[in-house]
């Protein structure tokens, strides 16, 4: 046993002595006036066990940081980058040899590649044809613009095989924030445990929700919990922009683009879209060319989005349909649907009244809905009417004996977001108050020294209109002041 394997085994062989001496067991070969241990002595020991142990921590984890620092320069050596990848804090986390699908560069066919995944660091790099070669980067982005798309693989499957034509059975679908990294990629993975190990460390070292929400200004609280489920790129060009990156959440259609060197962003609910629907390709002659846009019809200021050029239009359509569908169901499934049935209003009073008002008099449930004087049939004609409508009147719906429904969830938001503007308001006008306030109270105090000044004699003055006795030009007194004071004589 060489001395550096010893050192392992200190530990075990003290806590072997310590609990031989608290069970009262004397160990072998031992003298007689070592039978028993002073308490002392035990607690002394216990706590060299103690440190024992945390310096042998030390070590491994000193070792094993060594052992990713060595990988980390091995790999440095085998690429070309515009920065070095040895830097302080950085450390690998998994490097893996996949098949992936460029996500928007037109190609079917599956590449192999090789992930290499640091803790702050997405580097993708091409297999070398010979070793000895140097590898080609194919992606080089922050793991702070990263994100996980579709994590429970309930889009990825079906948009990896109709873009690849077969796809694989456990796909990770890896996207970006920000249009100038590109649009992400898909990795095919041969078992579930494999994929399900590269899922969470892309979610501990990835882009977080929270941070996310953050910068979209969306409500962390409410929305904390979503997934990234889709990445799209596209031109909106309603706001002039040739390049638009689109995150869909299962809430939101989240947008960011650059525009003069700034990085712009803007969320849509999905709960405020009201229609979907494809655009025709501007460049196909045929009426039957695949779309190549989409346009969402929302209840907000901003009315319609209009998205062209899109890599995968189809696919982006129908995760974008399926998760509408679902925001409205959990909207019915809580209760927050507005009315099928329109609600009682005066216009809709009067409306029943008129329609019901014909031949000189009023059906029954108008005049009682109107209260208003109509001439009454005879009691012969009344039955009459009454017999006929009932052998043709078909079943109708009582408008007025719907019972209004409570508020909205998107009434709620609203309604919220107006009280906290109304506060906002209310404490800009307090300070504008209170600067008001200032300004008065310096003006006060300007004219107090000012009429000192005077007194002194080193007042001097600007009024040439109605200058006061100093007659200097650089008076900030008003006409006010210097009418009540002597003028200079002519």
């Amino acid at each position: 046993m060489t001395p550096v394997q010893r050192v392992c085994k200190y530990e075990l062989l003290l806590d072997s002595i310590l609990r031989s001496y608290k069970k009262g067991r004397r160990p072998k070969n031992s003298k007689p006036e070592h039978a028993a241990m002073d308490p002392e002595a035990c607690e002394i020991l216990q706590q060299q066990i103690t440190l024992l142990s945390e310096r042998l921590h030390h070590i491994d984890r000193t070792r094993s940081e060594a052992d990713r620092w060595d990988k980390v320069c091995t790999l440095e050596a085998k690429l070309s980058l515009p920065e070095p990848l040895r830097k302080t804090g950085r450390f690998l986390v998994s490097e893996s040899q996949w098949m992936v699908y460029e996500r928007g560069s037109g190609n079917t066919k599956a590449v192999e590649s090789i992930v290499v995944l640091f803790n702050n660091l997405l580097l993708r790099t091409s297999v070398p044809a010979k070793r000895g070669k140097a590898c080609q980067v194919l992606a080089h982005v922050p793991m702070s613009f990263v994100l996980l798309a579709d994590p429970s693989a309930r889009f990825t499957p079906e948009c990896t095989k109709a873009s690849s034509g077969g796809g694989g059975a456990f796909p990770v679908m890896i996207g970006y924030s920000e249009p100038q990294y590109g649009l992400g990629f898909t990795i095919e993975m041969a078992s579930e445990n494999e994929r399900s190990s590269f899922v969470s460390d892309v979610r501990r070292h990835g882009l977080q929700m929270e941070h996310f929400c953050s910068q979209w200004k969306i409500d962390v609280d409410e929305y904390g919990t979503d997934d990234f489920l889709w990445t799209e790129r596209c031109s909106w060009m309603q706001a002039y922009v040739t390049e638009c990156q689109i995150v869909v959440t299962t809430h939101f259609v989240c947008l960011c683009w650059e525009a003069f060197g700034v990085t712009e962003r803007d969320a849509i609910p999905l709960a405020s879209v009201e229609q979907l629907r494809a655009l025709p390709s501007s460049n196909s002659s045929s009426s039957a060319a695949a779309s190549s846009g989409i346009e969402l019809v929302t209840n907000t200021w901003k009315g319609s989005y209009h998205f062209t050029n899109l890599q995968s239009p189809e696919q982006t359509l129908s995760v974008l349909t399926k998760l509408h569908q679902a925001v409205k169901e959990e909207l019915v499934r809580f209760g927050a649907q507005p009315p099928k049935t329109p609600r009682t209003t005066a216009a809709t009073t009067a409306t029943t009244a008129t329609t019901a008002t014909t031949n000189g008099h009023m059906a029954p449930e108008a005049a009682a809905t109107s209260g208003a004087s109509s001439p009454t049939p005879p009691p012969a004609a009344a039955s009459e009417q009454a017999a006929t409508a009932s052998s043709s009147a078909t079943p109708t719906t009582d408008v007025t004996a719907t019972p209004a429904s409570g508020p909205t969830v998107r009434e709620q938001r609203l309604e919220s977001a107006n009280a906290r503007l109304r506060q906002e308001i209310a404490d800009q006008r307090k300070q504008l108050d209170g600067c008001q306030t200032e300004i008065a109270e310096l003006e006060r105090s300007l004219s107090r020294l000012e009429q000192q000044k005077i007194r002194q004699g080193t007042h001097t003055c600007t009024n040439s209109a109605n200058p006061c006795f100093s007659g200097t030009d650089s008076c900030v007194l008003g006409d006010k002041y210097h009418s009540s004071r002597r003028r200079i004589p002519s």
